[in-house]
Formats: C-alpha cells, sequence, structure tokens
C-alpha cells in the first residue's frame, strides 16, 4: 500500500539547513502529486500532507559529503492496522493539535480513488526533474553494484547486525 522512494545526492545540491533541505526534496514529491491532480505541500519538519493529512513522511540523514533522504508515499492504508502496530507518542498528537493520530494521515486511494502505480511513479519522476532541473533516467545496475548489493543483504538481513543493540 505504499511506494517508497530513497534520494542519494551530494549535499552542495540541497541547502545546508536540514529543514530547507527536507522541504527541497518534500516539494518535489508536492510537485509530483500535483500532476495526479492533488494539493499537496510540505509540511514541516518533514512531510507531505493533502487537505491537512499527511500521505508522505520521510527522514534524512548526511554522511561523507552526500544527502540521504528516504520516504513513503501511502497509496492505500488500512488505518486501525497501522496504528495498532505504530506507537506515536502523546507529545507528537498533541504538537499537531489533534485527538488522534490516525485522524492526521490519508492516502492517494482515498484522496483520487484507483490509480496505477506507473502512473505514480511518472508524477513523482517528473516533480523531481522539475524539481532539480534534471532529467532521471533508469538505468539497469552494473555488475560490481549488484555484487556490492549482495554484500550489503547479507550484512543487514544478518542477525547480529538487526540485534546489536
Amino acid at each position: 500500500g505504499e511506494i517508497t522512494y530513497s534520494l542519494v545526492l551530494p549535499q552542495k545540491m540541497l541547502p545546508k539547513n536540514i529543514l530547507k533541505s527536507c522541504d527541497k526534496i518534500c516539494s518535489c514529491l508536492a510537485k509530483g502529486l500535483h500532476y495526479l491532480g492533488l494539493n499537496a505541500k510540505f509540511s514541516p519538519l518533514n512531510d507531505v500532507v493533502v487537505n491537512q493529512k499527511k500521505i508522505s513522511g520521510s527522514a534524512q540523514t548526511r554522511r561523507y559529503g552526500n544527502v540521504l533522504q528516504h520516504g513513503t508515499l501511502l497509496i492505500d492504508v488500512d488505518v486501525k492496522k497501522m496504528f495498532s502496530l505504530l506507537r506515536v507518542s502523546k507529545k507528537k498528537i498533541e504538537d499537531k493539535n489533534i485527538e488522534k493520530a490516525s485522524k492526521r494521515v490519508t492516502c492517494l486511494r482515498n484522496e483520487i480513488g484507483e490509480i496505477k502505480e506507473g502512473e505514480i511513479i511518472n508524477a513523482l519522476k517528473k516533480g523531481f526533474e522539475n524539481g532539480f532541473g534534471v532529467e532521471l533516467v533508469e538505468e539497469e545496475l552494473r555488475e560490481e553494484e549488484m555484487e556490492r548489493a549482495k554484500e550489503l543483504r547479507e550484512k543487514y538481513a544478518s542477525r547480529e547486525w538487526n540485534f546489536k543493540r
């Protein structure tokens, strides 16, 4: 019921201020949703909202001169199930001035009905291309990238890594 995105780029392509860089990236997502007919906008710290409801959330980290931001865009959601699994603090709910976190979430199906995943991806791609003034080109992973992905998969699937804390 979601699309997960990851964006990795040199830090110099974004504002130094983390909030401003989240704004830049989330605004690209919002622009993509505009192409689907939605009035979406960035909502600090790291959300995209439609009709005052969260449709996308993200997180960002910076390392070695690069930025990684990843997040989700909800296509369909079982709000009751979602919030039976998530633990949202009272403080976070109070900060949003709502009585229940589940009242602040929406998804594409609720906002525009059925839509094909390919249409969503194309709209998001267009939003990022326009937001960054680039052309995104789909390519196959190179052999060394596939090998590295295999190594990382083994590392992150290991019990030692997952339970090291």
